[in-house]
C-alpha cells in the first residue's frame, strides 16, 4: 500500500474503494496528513471490522459500505447513495453527527456498539436491481445487471429460485423489505451448526472485531462427536496487544452479545 500513497498525495484523491484488507493495511502504512483529502471510503467484499470504521472515523473519513457480486456486475448495495432523494442530506447529518463526537475539541466518540450495528449495513439496493428473501432467508437478486445463467451451463435450482432470480448464498435479514437496509447475516456455507442449532460464523466474527484487541476474527465450526460440530474462534490479536488482555476482551464481547449455547468451545 505505500506505493500508493504518493499518488494519493499527489492527485488529492477523494474516494478509495476496497475490501476491509486492504483499506485496513492503507490505514495502517499511510500517514495522517494522507487522508486529509480522502472523503469517503468504499468497503465491499466483506463486514468490516469496527476497529477499521474507528480508525477511518478518526481520520475524518466517512466510510460507505456495500455488497455485491460478480454475477451482479458487481454492485448491489451501497450505503448511502447520492442519487436517491434525501439520501446526500441523510449521509451529510450522520458524518455531521460522527465528526462532532469524535474525541476532538471534547466531543463524545460513536459507541462501541454504535459502530458495530453499522458495520453489519450492507445497504440499500442499486438502482434497477431487485431484492428479496426467500422462505430461508436467503438474498434473492434479479435486474438487467444479473447473470439468467452461467457459461455453458442451463440455469440451475441450484444457482436460480423459480421466480429467475438469482440465489446469492447470502444470508440476509427478513426485514429487508420494511427498512430497504440491507444486513447480510451470514453465507450459507458458513454457518455453523452445533447441537441441531444454527449460529452465524459472521456474528461471532463481528463482536470479536469490535475489541481495540483484535486485528481481525474468524469463526470455524470443527467436528464434534458429541455436537456435531463445535465453535472455534481465531484471533488475530493487534500489534503489541497483551494475548491475555485479548482473549479476555473478546470473550467478554461475546459473552454480552451471544447466548451461551452460541459461544465457541475454543478462542
Amino acid at each position: 500500500m505505500l506505493h500508493l500513497e504518493p499518488l494519493v498525495q499527489r492527485l488529492g484523491v477523494s474516494m478509495v474503494l476496497g475490501v476491509p484488507t486492504i483499506v485496513g493495511d492503507a490505514l495502517a502504512t499511510w500517514q495522517d496528513s494522507t487522508w486529509t483529502s480522502v472523503e469517503r471510503v468504499v468497503i465491499g467484499g466483506g463486514s468490516p471490522p469496527t476497529s477499521l470504521l474507528q480508525g477511518l472515523s478518526r481520520r475524518g473519513v466517512f466510510p460507505q459500505l456495500s455488497w455485491g457480486m460478480t454475477e451482479l456486475s458487481p454492485v448491489g448495495t451501497l450505503t448511502w447513495q447520492a442519487d436517491v432523494p434525501g439520501e446526500r442530506e441523510a449521509m451529510r447529518g450522520l458524518w455531521a453527527e460522527v465528526r462532532r463526537r469524535r474525541m476532538v475539541g471534547g466531543g463524545e466518540e460513536m459507541g462501541e456498539h454504535e459502530w458495530t450495528s453499522y458495520a453489519s449495513l450492507a445497504g440499500r439496493a442499486v438502482p434497477s436491481l431487485s431484492l428479496t428473501t426467500s422462505p430461508t432467508n436467503e438474498l434473492l437478486a434479479q435486474g438487467p445487471t444479473v447473470i439468467t445463467s452461467y457459461v455453458g451451463q442451463p440455469p440451475s435450482p441450484d444457482h436460480f429460485a423459480p421466480s429467475g432470480h438469482l440465489r446469492t448464498g447470502d444470508a440476509a435479514c427478513d426485514s429487508l423489505g420494511e427498512t430497504g437496509m440491507l444486513r447480510i447475516t451470514d453465507r450459507f456455507k458458513d454457518v455453523i451448526k452445533r447441537g441441531g442449532e444454527w449460529i452465524s460464523s459472521l456474528s461471532l466474527e463481528r463482536s470479536a472485531s469490535s475489541s481495540r484487541y483484535i486485528e481481525t476474527a474468524a469463526a470455524v465450526g470443527v467436528p464434534s462427536r458429541r455436537m456435531g460440530e463445535a465453535v472455534v474462534l481465531l484471533l488475530v490479536k493487534a500489534k503489541g496487544a497483551p494475548e491475555a488482555d485479548a482473549e479476555a476482551d473478546v470473550r467478554r464481547l461475546v459473552e454480552q452479545s451471544h447466548p451461551r449455547w452460541q459461544q465457541p468451545s475454543v478462542v
